[in-house]
């Protein structure tokens, strides 16, 4: 889990190295207010707070985020375990194209049906995509509100 958060009593703690590993996330998720200056530097100065929501993984999986800013939406786990038993459950809910099997005597790992790996492809551009869907999904609309205009890809960069 990237960015976990769990609850403790009133308060709500980071889990995982996403929001462990910035200060302004951490801030962001964890705080009751999060300061001004937390949120401009994540790009969330019109929002106060994060969403939070109970862990749901089955709705998470399907939630969409932003890759350039705090996330607007985060999932709370009651607890550890909590977390654990859910994303358990909802791993063993998943169908799988192929069953790895550990083999003790070789010290390696089959796979008992055969699987095809797909040709792999950049994916900035549906980074790009995503992106401005997201937010043109999410800006407010008013008369204030400016467009998110199109986007470039030069060198593998978004400009």
């Amino acid at each position: 889990v990237e960015f976990g958060l769990l609850r403790e009593g009133e308060d709500v703690k980071a889990f995982g190295a996403g929001v462990l590993s910035s200060f302004g996330e951490m801030e962001w998720a964890c705080s009751p207010s999060p300061s001004q200056e937390c949120r401009d530097m994540g790009s969330m100065k019109d929002q106060l707070n994060p969403v939070l929501r109970p862990l749901d993984p089955w709705e998470a999986a399907k939630q969409d985020y932003p890759i350039t800013t705090y996330q607007p939406v985060m999932f709370v786990a009651n607890s550890l375990e909590d977390a654990e038993s859910r994303i358990a459950q909802f791993c063993d809910s998943l169908t799988r194209p192929f069953f790895p099997q550990y083999d003790p005597l070789t010290q390696t790992i089959r796979v008992t049906k055969a699987i095809q790996r797909a040709e792999r492809h950049s994916t900035v551009e549906l980074q790009r995509q995503k992106q401005m869907q997201f937010f043109e999904k999410t800006a407010p609309v008013n008369n204030n509100t400016s467009t998110v205009e199109s986007c470039t890809v030069a060198d593998g960069l978004v400009q």
